[in-house]
């Protein structure tokens, strides 16, 4: 099976959300990730434990939308 896909032939519907599928489920479960951090932090820890993950959060956001390579080539490098 190729992994490439050609979007000028056939039906673009279906390939466009074979793309967006992974894409949406990674930013829903980062999303949630972030809600229950803030939730256990909020109830266990302090205000400034909370501005921290906050802060922290936001950054992992980035890391994970601007860097998405490397993040994964060095998991995939850790399992084998």
């Amino acid at each position: 099976m190729s992994n490439t896909a050609d979007f000028t032939q056939g039906s673009i519907l279906k390939k466009l959300c074979r793309f967006m599928l992974p894409v949406l489920g990674a930013l829903i479960l980062q999303a949630a990730y972030g809600a229950v951090d803030l939730l256990v932090v909020g109830r266990f820890g302090s205000t400034s434990g909370l501005s921290a993950v906050t802060a922290l959060s936001a950054f992992l956001a980035l890391e994970m939308s601007a860097f998405p390579s490397l993040v994964f080539k060095s998991a995939s490098a850790a399992e084998t």
